[in-house]
């Protein structure tokens, strides 16, 4: 009977209402088309024959109920549901039977979920409640078992900033197998409604603090009640974005000095002016009950594109406010080539704990020189310091020329990027130009990298 699943399903509905702050149970309406295998198939069932009845029958059912939910390890979890089922069909063969009937239908799923589609399958039971058949030959016994199981698969798709999740499934009874065969098999459309969803967060519902500067995002724990729902923010620069990002058009002033291996020739200069377009800072703020298990994923479109899971504290009271850093996370520097700049990239954050979802959306437009963006101008100073200025007339003067630029420049420059060769022929010379530039850059904080595409010396860049 009915009561085999039933008290599993008052257990999950249980715990998805008291395990989170609202409850995970949802509306659910459904559509099913197969065959009314509420009909007994039974050989002499319909007719004297000693053979089943051969022939078309068709059977459509439509369904309201409720689903409960709740997860269990990372994308893993069950789904409960129970419906109420009123199903029509007709079956015309050499006898022609229709009817009706109303029952009640409980399902089990497991459910994994690694992105916006997830897959379902479990078992089912059914329990007839009333049906009504009409044929026309005596038929005393026109009805199936009234107790009907079998295995459900489906596959549905959580649609970004619609509350409405649909999923195609079909059903397979088990206790009709052996007289429908392939008509035992039924396909179907199943709509919920998640009451709890929120697809839209205003900016002032998230005042999400400043990123740290020394890590990819940064928590705090609040002592606010852990009964407010979760929620998600793009920032720009800090602040809550509007929707769209403003790009911004970054022209950098290059002037280069390079020192000439030539006696008494002074310093090559060459000037150029570049132009590109970049993103402002971009991070996630989020807030969500520290005692659920929250996991913020991020979408392009229905594309999914990488997922954090914050790990839930046992017994814990209070809120927890974190900020990822997308410009210091490498899984975002890897997504970004997948962004076409030729056109508008939408952006979607969703942070989803057992019970609720919160999203938010950003538009990031594309690179075009016709739009009005805001422009920084940059200026970028290099240094290409020779290892052999000793080994030619002229060469110390050459060099300290530079390095006296250099040191005029260091008062207005933000970052020191610094460029050495791997190896060399003249490591007496290089050791001796180390020297001279440790003594112009001082206890400066610079960034040092080794480079195979050149030769000798060093390359230093100052930027302002």
């Amino acid at each position: 009977m009915i009561r085999c699943l039933l008290p599993f399903l008052l257990l999950l509905f249980a715990l998805s209402a008291n395990a989170q702050e609202t409850a995970l149970i949802s509306p659910i309406v459904s559509f099913d088309y197969g065959s009314p295998l509420f009909i007994n198939r039974a050989a002499g069932a319909f007719n004297h024959s000693s053979i089943p009845d051969t022939g078309v029958s068709s059977s459509f059912s439509y369904g309201l109920g409720a689903e409960g939910a709740m997860g269990l390890i990372g994308s893993i979890g069950l789904i409960g549901r129970m419906e109420g089922i009123y199903s029509t069909g007709i079956f015309t063969g050499r006898d022609t039977v229709s009817g009706h009937e109303w029952k009640l239908l409980a399902e089990a799923l497991a459910e994994w979920k690694p992105s916006a589609i997830s897959l379902r399958a479990g078992p089912w039971v059914s329990e007839r409640l009333l049906s009504t058949i009409s044929s026309n030959v005596s038929a005393p016994s026109s009805a199936s078992n009234p107790f009907h199981a079998g295995i459900a698969a489906g596959l549905s798709w959580a649609i970004p900033n619609f509350s409405l999740e649909p999923e195609i499934h079909t059903h397979l009874d088990f206790t009709e197998l052996s007289q429908a065969g392939s008509n035992a098999w039924s396909i179907g459309l199943l709509l919920s409604y998640h009451l709890g969803e929120n697809n839209r967060i205003e900016a002032s519902a998230l005042q999400a603090s400043r990123p740290s500067s020394h890590a990819p995002h940064s928590s705090l724990v609040t002592a606010q009640p852990s009964s407010l729902p979760p929620r998600v923010q793009f920032l720009v620069n800090g602040s809550a974005g509007d929707g769209m990002v403003p790009l911004e058009r970054v022209e950098t002033r290059f002037k280069d000095y390079t020192m000439v291996d030539s006696a008494n020739t002074p310093p090559k200069v060459t000037q150029w002016i570049e132009e590109s377009y970049h993103l402002p800072r971009l991070a996630v703020g989020c807030k969500f009950p520290q005692r659920n298990e929250t996991s913020l994923r991020l979408f392009k479109d229905s594309f999914w594109l990488f997922e954090k899971t914050f790990k839930e504290t046992a017994n814990a009271i209070g809120e927890v406010d974190t900020v990822l850093d997308l410009d210091r996370d490498s899984a975002w520097q890897h997504v970004l080539a997948l962004m076409n700049t030729g056109e508008n990239n939408r952006l979607i954050a969703e942070l989803r704990t057992n019970s609720e979802t919160a999203r938010d959306t950003l538009i990031l437009p594309p690179a075009d020189t016709s739009r009005s963006l805001k422009t920084i101008v940059k200026q970028e100073f290099r240094f290409e310091l020779s290892d052999n200025y000793s080994q030619y007339k002229g060469g110390r003067q050459s060099l300290n020329l530079l390095l006296g630029r250099m040191k005029e420049l260091l008062d207005s420059t933000n970052t020191i990027r610094i460029w050495e060769r791997t190896s060399g022929q003249n490591p007496a010379g290089h050791a001796a130009l180390e020297k001279k530039l440790e003594g112009v850059l001082g206890n400066r904080e610079r960034e040092r990298s080794a480079s195979g595409e050149m030769n000798q010396g060093f390359i230093v860049i100052l930027e302002r």
